[in-house]
Formats: structure tokens, C-alpha cells, sequence
């Protein structure tokens, strides 16, 4: 069949011939072309490797289309798809009329990933006169997420008002879908997320809030404790250093002298112990049976300390000797007032009232 029968078949509105013609001119430069009749309407299906020129392959079919002046085609729609693509890419319809009309094309450009276009109802028919192709594409995208699920939860567990609207607008996606309009369904759709987003937002501090005092609670108390320890720490230490020095203190004195004695200040001890420091307050009280430390808290939330040194008479090897003992002792809750003096109760110091021995606990 010469190149003018095809002309001439085209020109009747043959879709195999003018699929004939423009893959003529549309091959040399890698692209191919399908060509369906159907309803007065012609659609094209351009496919090439690399992305198209869509408005000068579209320009190019509008003019040929035209020039045919083919009274069976009212209108064109053509598609453009890269080779092993499922969906086209993009597409463009225009009525056949005068020629003005064709230079204000409306594009529909088509996104891959936002709607869906699958090929249906496609077959060829044989007829004894020639044969024709016929394509139908049945573009419909797929329902937008209706975000239903989220708008419950953030109802439920965020805030209830805005949480409301959202359910509101998520019911409404599937039922303007259904209708056709998949604009108004994307809109709801995308208003139903925006919504959750806010909800979500408006409850977040809420719940971090909930969460610093919920780790508050458990950790302040462990962390309060373990301060305490830390200041109490220093009085317990430094009242114990008091103790042994004052009973070195006493060995030194009965050695250099026959009355044995204790020191009534700090400095005398050379321990380097400070009266006063940022938790406590060192104070030291004696008489001819005893020595009395105290360390004072400072301030509340801390134990006080009371040591004391007491003289007692022992005999070894059959003569009188007099020793030193020595005792800590700490009120039984934190005080800004130091423990009662330790009484010697034969060869033993008992703590006062409201205070016990650290060492026993």
C-alpha cells in the first residue's frame, strides 16, 4: 500500500493509517505511536525512551490531525510514556475546530505517582475491509488516604476539639471519591492529616511535660538522698578525725605530764579542719572527764553529729591506767540541731535520745 492510500485511509478517519503516518514521521527520532478511534475521539499514545517534548509532539499531531480535515475525529487526546513505564507521564486533549482554537491547548499534565491510568479493554479487530486498533484508557486515580485511623487516635489521646474536626473530614474523603471528585476527596483528605498534625502538636508538650515529672517524681528523691549523703559525709569524717585527735591529743599530754588533758580548740589539734564550712558548723566543748564535737547542719534536709571522748580507768598489769574511748553519733532525722551528749555508762558510750551510732545502720 503506497504512502498515498494511507493518506487517503487517514483521511476517512482510519486509525491504523494515521498511526502509519505519524510513526513515519515520529520513529526517526526513537518514538512510536498507538492510534485508537473511538466515540469521534482519536487517542494517541506516544513512547519513546527519554522523556518527551510534550508541547511540540503535541503541536505536531494538532496540525496533522487538522490538516486531515478527517470529519469522523472531534477530538484528540494524546498521551506521552517512557518505554517500560506502566502510566503515562503526560497528556493533553484538544477539540478539532479552526485553528485559533488550538493555540489556547488546556494541559492536563498527568503525574505517574499521583494518578493512576491503566490500560483497559484493549483489542484489535480484524475486518475484511482493513483493520483498526482501538485503545481505551480508563484514567482514574486511587482514593486518597481518608487518615480516619490517626484522627481517632489523636481524639483519644491528644486534643479532643481539633481531634473531632479531623474524624469530621476523614469520613467525608471516601464519599467525594466515590462521587468523581477526586479533588475535593484529596482536599478533605489533606485538610483530615493538616488536622492530626495539629492535634498532635498541641499535645505534644503536654505529654513531654507529663513525662519530665513523672521522671521527676522517681528521680528527684534518689537524687536528694544521694546529696545528703554526699554533705553528711564530710561531718561524719570530720567529726571521727576530731575524735582520734583528741584522743592522740590526750596520749601526748598524760606522756608530757602527769594530768593528762584535751584540746578545747580546732587549731590545737592540727587537723586542719575548719569551725565553719559551707554545710556544717564545728564546735568542741571539754572538761576534765570528756571531749565533746559537734557538727551542726547548716541547713535543713541533713543529718547533725555529735562525737565524744571520754576518760575511763582500767587496770593493767595490776596498775590503775586511764584510756580514752571514743563515739560518733548522728540524729536519727536530718536536724539543724546537733544530737545530746553520748553518756559513758560504765566502760560504754550510749548516744542520747534521737540519735544512734552511723556504724551500726
Amino acid at each position: 500500500m503506497t504512502q498515498q492510500n494511507f493518506l487517503e485511509l487517514a483521511k476517512q478517519g482510519d486509525a491504523q493509517a494515521i498511526a502509519f503516518l505519524i510513526n513515519k514521521q515520529l520513529k526517526p527520532k526513537g518514538i512510536t505511536a498507538k492510534v485508537a478511534l473511538k466515540d469521534n475521539c482519536l487517542q494517541v499514545m506516544l513512547e519513546s525512551p527519554q522523556l518527551q517534548n510534550e508541547k511540540a509532539l503535541v503541536d505536531l499531531i494538532r496540525k496533522g490531525i487538522t490538516n486531515l480535515g478527517t470529519k469522523s475525529i472531534e477530538r484528540v487526546k494524546v498521551y506521552g510514556r517512557q518505554t517500560g513505564e506502566d502510566f503515562p507521564t503526560w497528556s493533553q486533549d484538544f477539540s478539532i475546530g479552526n485553528l485559533a482554537e488550538y493555540e489556547e491547548l488546556e494541559s492536563n499534565i498527568i503525574s505517574s505517582q499521583a494518578k493512576t491510568v491503566t490500560l483497559s479493554n484493549f483489542s484489535i479487530f480484524n475486518t475484511s475491509a482493513d483493520v483498526a486498533s482501538r485503545v481505551q484508557f480508563d484514567s482514574k486515580a486511587s482514593c486518597p488516604r481518608t487518615y480516619l485511623v490517626p484522627s481517632i487516635l489523636v481524639t483519644l489521646f491528644a486534643f479532643l476539639p481539633v481531634g473531632v474536626a479531623a474524624i469530621i473530614f476523614a469520613t467525608q474523603v471516601e464519599g467525594k471519591y466515590n462521587q468523581g471528585d477526586y479533588d475535593g476527596a484529596k482536599s478533605t483528605s489533606n485538610t483530615a492529616k493538616i488536622l492530626c498534625l495539629v492535634s498532635a502538636g498541641i499535645a505534644a508538650p503536654f505529654y513531654l511535660l507529663f513525662i519530665l515529672l513523672i521522671f521527676g517524681a522517681i528521680l528527684l528523691p534518689s537524687t536528694t538522698n544521694q546529696l545528703s549523703k554526699a554533705k553528711q559525709s564530710e561531718a561524719k569524717q570530720n567529726i571521727g578525725a576530731i575524735n582520734r585527735a583528741q584522743q592522740a591529743f590526750y596520749l601526748e599530754n598524760t606522756i608530757d605530764s602527769s594530768n593528762g588533758n584535751f584540746s578545747s580548740t580546732l587549731s590545737d589539734l592540727g587537723i586542719g579542719i575548719r569551725p565553719e564550712t559551707q554545710n556544717y558548723i564545728y564546735e568542741i566543748n571539754v572538761d576534765d572527764t570528756k571531749a565533746i564535737a559537734t557538727a551542726t547542719a547548716k541547713t535543713s534536709g541533713i543529718k547533725s553529729y555529735v562525737g565524744a571522748v571520754y576518760k575511763i580507768k582500767t587496770e593493767v598489769l595490776s596498775v590503775d591506767e586511764t584510756l580514752t574511748i571514743a563515739k560518733l553519733c548522728e540524729s536519727n532525722q536530718p536536724s539543724t540541731t546537733p544530737p545530746g551528749i553520748p553518756e559513758l555508762m560504765g566502760k560504754e558510750i550510749i548516744c542520747a535520745a534521737g540519735s544512734s551510732d552511723p556504724s551500726l545502720k
